[in-house]
């Protein structure tokens, strides 16, 4: 709706400072967090199985099949390793051996459909914008050459 006077209301002109704080905050969260949020220590396959030689190796979750396999260490330090599927059998007696708390467990099952969702969403919301917005910006155009649906045009 315009204000009397048919005049346009001018945005104000700090909007434009919007896109660039955002994005400068998205940069900083980008670095921050996973500094944060993931510190884990990657072992070499060599250096783990010394770590349980010398029993330094407290928790230890390895996937069926081999991969990459995650824990603690006794000073509380988490660890991530690539043990290969070869090794396993011989990995998993040198930990319990060790007294390591071992446990084995497979991806979850809509782990990939989930990681799907989440990588698509926000196109998926992009898209509906730009749908929605694109409808209501031509609704002027077509109203001012008059090529509306019947019914639909000014009284």
């Amino acid at each position: 709706m315009l204000p009397a006077g048919n005049q346009a209301v001018t945005p104000p002109p700090w909007r434009h400072w919007l896109l660039l704080i955002g994005l400068a905050i998205s940069i900083v969260l980008w670095t921050v967090l996973p500094t944060h949020l993931a510190s884990s220590t990657s072992l070499t396959y060599a250096r783990f199985t010394s770590d349980v030689a010398a029993r330094e190796v407290k928790t230890a979750n390895i996937p069926p099949g081999g991969g990459t396999s995650t824990g603690t260490l006794t000073d509380g330090t988490r660890y991530n390793v690539n043990i290969p599927a070869s090794a396993r059998p011989s990995v998993l007696s040198a930990l319990r051996s060790a007294n390591v708390s071992v446990s084995t467990s497979a991806s979850p099952a809509g782990s990939q459909a989930l990681s799907w969702l989440v990588l698509l969403a926000p196109l998926a919301v992009f898209g509906w914008l730009w749908v929605r917005l694109s409808r209501r910006g031509a609704r002027p155009l077509r109203e001012a050459h008059g090529i509306l649906p019947p019914g639909q045009g000014p009284a």
